[in-house]
């Protein structure tokens, strides 16, 4: 049996905002779309809630096949420890992924889950990251931001006010492809009139 790849979908030459999430669930490999099963429909309630048209948006996944049982840990896996284990075909999908999104236009890319937020910057922990701003190691000179995954926010309610917030940062990032990162002083073992 060969296998369903399920391609990104948008205007990837005129949008500002790519998404790119981990794989494709069965929906979306019946549909040949990205992000249309119950995490596409939560992701579409929330692009919506701040004003985001799913039309304008780049939407893809790093994985283009549906993985066995629907669980990427079969392409790739952070362990404990924070050990990274992968499969070559998850290095060839990151390859199609980098080549893809050379020629998208977008200012900011938004990784959805841990495997995007991976594959984009080379970091996991994305309950942790979420929100930030990071430069791109597949793409450099892009910037990316990370998202919780629409499919953890389908079991976690609070998840969804943090995928609003962070789009509406994305929202704001996607003006320019300029990554301003704030700079910070660190003063240590200051008198008490110098830290007021």
């Amino acid at each position: 049996m060969s296998k369903i790849l399920v391609m990104g979908v948008g205007p990837i030459s005129t949008c500002r905002i790519a998404i790119v999430g981990e794989a494709p669930g069965a929906q979306e490999v019946t549909e040949q779309k990205p992000f249309v099963g119950r995490s596409g429909q939560l992701l579409n309630e929330v692009l919506a809630s701040i004003g985001l048209v799913r039309s304008e948006l780049y939407l893809t996944n790093v994985i283009k096949e549906r993985p066995i049982g629907n669980d990427v840990k079969s392409f790739f896996d952070v362990r404990t420890g924070g050990r990274i284990v992968k499969t070559a075909e998850f290095d060839h999908y990151v390859e199609e992924l980098q080549e893809e999104l050379r020629y998208c236009s977008a200012n900011i890319i938004v990784a959805a889950g841990n495997t995007a937020l991976w594959a984009l910057t080379g970091m996991t922990g994305i309950t942790k990251r979420r929100g930030s701003l990071y430069k791109s190691t597949l793409l450099p000179g892009r910037k990316v931001i990370g998202i919780i995954h629409p499919r953890a926010a389908l079991d976690m309610y609070i998840y969804r006010r943090y995928m609003a917030f962070d789009l509406k940062r994305a929202i704001e990032e996607s003006t320019s492809r300029e990554l301003k990162l704030p700079e910070r002083k660190f003063l240590i073992g200051c008198e008490y009139e110098e830290t007021l």
